[in-house]
C-alpha cells in the first residue's frame, strides 16, 4: 500500500492520517451512506486539544469508542473536527442515490438535523442547483450529490470512502467499487481513504471485502476483475475470497447487536448484545437500554440507563448523557419528578448544553413547574440563539404565554418567529393559534 493510500477499520482513522501529512484546505470527496459530522462528544475543551494535536500519539487520548456518541472522536464525527480546523475546506457528501428521495433538499434539511444542532442560516442556505444539494455546514461549503452528477473539481481531492456507501437498505451491494472508481476516474487525487466499518455493526462482516476491493478498483491494483465478478453473487464465504482479501476479523457479539439494531430489528438486537455484556461491559449495556428505549420498552430501559449511570467507569460527561437519556425515557412516560432530577444530574454535568435545557425546560413546563421551565428555555435559546432548534421554543412559550393569558409575552414571541423562523412552519402555526 502506498503512503497516500490507507485501508482502515475505524473511519475516524482518516482524520488521524490527513493531520499527519499536514493537509490544510483541501476539498474531500466523502463517498459514504453516513456524514460523519456529528457535534457529540466534541466540547470546546476537545476540540482544543485536537486542534493541537499533530499525531496519532497526541490524537489518541481523544479517540472513543465507535458505538458511543461522547467523549472525543470517533468514525461517526470525525469530520467536524477536520472541518472547524480547515484540513476539509470543502465537503462534497458523495451518497447512494436512493437515499435523496424525491426532494433531495428535504431530504438533506432533515438528514442534517440528524447529525448536527442545525443553525438557522445552515437551514436556509440549502438549496438545489443542477441536481446537487448545495450550502453551508460548520461554516464550509457543502455539495449532497450521487456519483454520476459530480460537480467540477479542478482542484486535487481528498478520497475519502466508507464501504457502507455499496450497501442498500438490506446490505445488498447496489454498486462495484469498479462502477464507483469509473466515476470518480476524471477526479485528481493524491490521498485516498477507504475504511470497511464492520465494528458498529456498519458493514456486515460477509462484505468486509469491500474495503481491499474498492481500494484495488480505485487505485488499479490487485485483481478487480475479481471485484467485479462479485456483483450480484451475494456474500462472499470467507474460503473464497483470494488470499489478499483474507484477513481474519473477529465475529463480535456487539457488531452482530449493532446490525440489527440499524435494521431496527430490535429482539435480535437485544439477544446479541445480551451476549457481549461479559466482553464489552458499559457498551453493551448502554446499547441494550438504547435497543430497549427505541424499541418501546421504556421502563426497562430507564432501569438499565440508571443501572449504567451507577458504572464508576464512566466519566462525569458519560453519566450526564447517560442521565439525558434516561430523563428523555421518563419525561415521555409522565414520570415528570423523576425526569427533572435525571434532567438537572444532566445539566450539572454540562450546564452550557442548550439541547439538554432544551428538553429539561419542555419537561419542567409539563410538569407544573412553569416559571422554572420558563427559565430554564430562555436559558437554551440565549445558549444557542442560532439554533433550528430553538424555533421550537419559541413556539412553546408562545403557547404557554397565550394559555396563561399573557398576551403581551405571547406577542413577543410571535414576533421572535416572524423575524427568524426560516422553515415558517412554526411562524405559520403560531398566526393560525392566534387568531382563534
Amino acid at each position: 500500500m502506498a503512503d497516500s493510500e490507507l485501508l482502515m477499520e475505524d473511519h475516524c482513522d482518516a482524520y488521524v492520517f490527513w493531520k499527519e501529512r499536514g493537509v490544510r484546505g483541501r476539498t474531500c470527496l466523502h463517498v459514504d451512506a453516513h456524514l460523519d459530522v456529528s457535534e457529540a462528544g466534541l466540547d470546546c475543551a476537545t476540540l482544543g486539544a485536537l486542534a493541537r494535536a499533530s499525531g496519532a500519539a497526541e490524537l489518541e487520548p481523544h479517540r472513543v469508542s465507535n458505538y458511543l456518541p461522547w467523549g472525543g472522536f470517533h468514525c461517526g464525527n470525525y469530520l467536524y473536527p477536520a472541518l472547524r480546523e480547515g484540513l476539509v475546506d470543502r465537503l462534497i457528501w458523495v451518497v447512494p442515490p436512493f437515499m435523496l428521495g424525491k426532494d433531495p433538499v428535504e431530504w438533506a434539511r432533515g438528514e442534517l438535523q440528524n447529525w448536527v444542532d442545525l443553525k438557522q442560516g445552515e437551514f436556509r442556505a440549502l438549496r438545489l442547483e443542477q441536481g446537487r444539494v448545495e450550502g453551508v455546514l460548520v461554516e464550509r461549503p457543502l455539495t449532497i450529490c450521487t456519483a454520476d452528477n459530480l460537480p467540477e473539481l479542478p482542484e486535487t481531492v481528498l478520497l475519502d470512502v466508507d464501504v457502507d456507501y455499496f450497501l442498500d437498505p438490506d446490505d445488498r451491494l447496489w454498486q462495484s467499487p469498479l462502477e464507483l472508481a469509473d466515476a470518480v476516474a476524471g477526479v485528481k487525487r493524491d490521498l485516498t481513504t477507504v475504511a470497511y466499518s464492520v465494528n458498529g455493526g456498519y458493514t456486515p462482516l460477509e462484505h468486509r471485502w469491500l474495503g481491499p476491493g474498492t481500494l484495488e478498483a480505485l487505485t488499479g491494483s490487485g485483481r478487480p476483475e475479481w471485484v467485479a465478478a462479485r456483483m450480484g453473487q451475494g456474500p462472499v464465504p470467507a474460503e473464497e475470497a483470494p488470499a489478499w482479501y483474507s484477513e481474519k476479523v473477529e465475529e463480535r457479539a456487539i457488531n452482530r447487536g449493532c446490525l440489527h439494531f440499524r435494521r431496527q430489528e430490535f429482539g435480535e438486537a437485544r439477544r446479541w448484545f445480551e451476549q457481549a455484556l461479559p466482553q464489552d461491559g458499559p457498551l453493551a449495556a448502554y446499547l441494550l437500554a438504547l435497543t430497549d428505549s427505541r424499541s418501546g420498552r421504556r421502563e426497562e430501559a430507564v432501569d438499565a440507563f440508571e443501572d449504567l449511570a451507577q458504572d464508576r467507569r464512566l466519566s462525569p460527561r458519560e453519566r450526564g448523557y447517560v442521565q439525558f437519556l434516561m430523563a428523555r425515557d421518563l419525561h415521555r412516560q409522565g414520570r415528570h419528578p423523576e425526569a427533572a432530577a435525571a434532567f438537572e444530574k444532566a445539566a450539572a454535568a454540562e450546564p452550557d448544553n442548550p439541547v439538554y435545557l432544551h428538553h429539561q425546560g419542555l419537561c419542567l413546563i409539563d410538569g407544573g413547574w412553569v416559571e422554572q421551565g420558563t427559565r430554564t428555555l430562555r436559558r437554551a435559546i440565549r445558549l444557542g440563539p442560532d439554533r433550528l432548534a430553538a424555533l421550537e421554543l419559541h413556539y412553546e412559550l408562545f403557547r404557554l404565554y397565550r394559555q396563561l393569558g399573557q398576551t403581551a409575552f405571547a406577542q413577543a414571541e410571535l414576533r421572535a418567529l416572524s423575524q427568524k423562523d426560516v422553515t415558517g412552519l412554526y411562524h405559520l402555526k403560531a398566526l393560525a393559534q392566534s387568531r382563534r
